[in-house]
């Protein structure tokens, strides 16, 4: 089977969506833990070095979602010490725990999918069910980077000619202001002037014709038999039961049993296909370069 990157984009959609899916409405901590290392493995081998660059920003989510929860939330038997006359239990200190693994993992697999599906996939996904809606997201996904990039410009040159102010905070803003405006405007310009060159060279008067150098091969159906099984057995074990779990009053034991240990070990393949195909498919690749 080939590298990851280089699968069609169809099953990788299909793919994606029941990863997220699942660890989007799946509170169980085995399922968690699995989703959240899946994600983080797979930013690692898709990004290299780049993927821990926002590392703070999720550690400040973490921190943050699962603090606040045994804050305000003072269900539990297990009290572990008191903020007033309010409660703060074991029970709802592991649910923040739990809510706040659900949303980074969530973030990630997010993030991974943003590496894998790129601006020419997404085209070839939506361009003929929802060609505006596809034009649209896509435009975006290239105008953001380009107006992040531009921000950065815009505020070395304001520093460059000394008129970014001082180290003080009202200063600060408003040279912060003058650059976001001034980059607000230079976007508005830019999206006027590609919608009337979309205009001007015909677009939207006929329908369009496309095309695509995606193409089902051997190797795109047995990674889509793969994931259809590893995915049947998972919801399979949904549907059973298995990933149920309650953490109040007291939170439940983890279940472990070999029709459960069956489903973990399905859901752990199946959260892992990415790093191992893309691993394996560069460990092939340096192969063959050494033996060259």
């Amino acid at each position: 089977m080939k590298d990851f990157t280089f699968i069609h984009p169809i099953p990788v959609a299909i793919y994606f969506l029941i990863i997220i899916v699942i660890s989007m409405f799946v509170m169980h901590p085995v399922f968690i833990m699995l989703s959240f290392i899946g994600a983080v493995c797979g930013c690692a081998v898709f990004d290299g070095r780049r993927a821990f660059k926002g590392i703070k920003f999720y550690i400040i989510i973490f921190f943050l979602t699962s603090l606040i929860n045994p804050l305000i939330v003072h269900r539990g038997q297990t009290v572990m010490f008191y903020i007033g006359l309010r409660a703060v239990t074991a029970e709802a200190l592991l649910y923040g725990f739990a809510i706040a693994g659900v949303l980074i993992s969530v973030l990630l697999w997010f993030r991974c999918m943003g590496y894998i599906l790129t601006d020419d996939k997404f085209m070839y996904l939506f361009a003929n069910m929802l060609p505006k809606t596809a034009l649209v997201i896509t435009i975006v996904m290239r105008l953001v980077p380009m107006f992040t990039k531009q921000l950065k410009t815009s505020s070395s040159m304001q520093k460059c000619m000394g008129i970014a102010g001082d180290g003080r905070l009202i200063p600060r803003i408003k040279t912060a202001s003058r650059v976001f405006s001034a980059n607000i405007s230079r976007s508005l310009e830019e999206a006027v002037e590609t919608a009337g060159s979309m205009r001007a060279r015909g677009y939207g008067a006929a329908k369009r014709s496309s095309y695509s150098l995606f193409k089902f091969k051997g190797s795109d159906i047995v990674f889509f038999a793969v994931t259809a099984f590893l995915s049947a057995v998972v919801i399979a074990g949904l549907a059973a039961g298995t990933a149920a779990f309650s953490y109040y009053p007291a939170a439940d034991v983890i279940n472990i049993s070999p029709f459960s240990l069956t489903v973990y070990i399905c859901y752990g393949v199946l959260l892992f296909l990415p790093t191992l195909l893309s691993a394996a498919g560069r460990l092939k690749w340096r192969y063959c370069v050494s033996a060259i």
